[in-house]
């Protein structure tokens, strides 16, 4: 999971968003407002050095710590360093139909993407035995200056799970997210999981479907996460939505598989 299990710190002396007294001595809060958050996780400890200054420890890291030389690059720095920190997520649309409106149900899916508010690096596209020609999937995709793969499995199977496979592995980012062909996720989905992790401080390792009817639409692992696993089990229809929860549940770390 990715609940790190090392001791890792982080120290806002240097930071420039660490907010101190006039008088440059004592920490008083975070241009961002982490510092709060992180004081109501318990995790900062009041720090005193030998030359009188007072600032924070953090006992995780703090993905928005930055110092002067970062500073003196750039103009806007809160922008910036937000923008720098944003959830990197990869989705991937499965689609396993045999019908004449399948391209029509990845378009749907394509642009339900293409809509979010938080834009994925990547999209994914897993069809199986389609020769017809992906020109209007390919400009779309193109003109929304988004990176794509199209991956045609010329092997029937109606496994979400082996189709999921083959779309991992051009994945390239830090999370992936599933839709299957057709569905369309709400236009805040990805925006919602960077403030899980940028704004609300927590982690996950798994977000759950966004319903309970069997599709996938809606999952989120972490990349490397699903890649270990598969990796230990051999499997290439792995179902990472049990193997996560039995991790999780062996490892006492269960808060991290979450729904949104």
């Amino acid at each position: 999971m990715n609940e790190r299990t090392f001791d890792l710190k982080t120290i806002c002396r240097d930071c420039i968003f660490a907010e101190f007294t006039d008088d440059a001595v004592t920490q008083t809060g975070c241009k961002l407002g982490r510092l709060d958050k992180f004081r109501d996780k318990g995790k900062t400890k009041p720090i005193e050095d030998e030359n009188g200054l007072e600032y924070y420890e953090i006992s995780t890291l703090c993905n928005t710590c930055r110092d002067k030389n970062w500073e003196d690059k750039f103009t806007d720095s809160i922008p910036r360093v937000i923008k720098e920190v944003e959830l990197k997520i990869d989705a991937i649309i499965l689609d396993d139909s045999n019908h004449d409106n399948w391209h029509q149900d990845v378009m749907v899916s394509v642009q339900s993407l293409l809509n979010q508010v938080l834009k994925p690096c990547r999209i994914v596209v897993v069809v199986y035995n389609k020769m017809k020609a992906f020109s209007g999937l390919k400009e779309l995709l193109d003109k929304a200056g988004i990176k794509y793969d199209i991956v045609n499995v010329l092997e029937y199977t109606n496994n979400s799970y082996l189709l999921l496979n083959h779309g991992i592995s051009r994945c390239r980012n830090q999370y992936y997210s599933v839709v299957e062909s057709g569905n369309v996720l709400p236009n805040d989905y990805f925006a919602k999981l960077n403030k899980i992790i940028n704004n609300d401080l927590d982690q996950f390792s798994m977000i759950e479907p966004v319903n309970d009817t069997g599709s996938l639409t809606g999952l989120t692992v972490q990349r490397k996460l699903h890649q270990m696993i598969q990796s230990l089990t051999g499997k290439i229809d792995l179902n990472i939505i049990e193997a996560v929860k039995a991790l999780a549940k062996e490892q006492n770390l269960e808060h991290m598989v979450k729904t949104l």
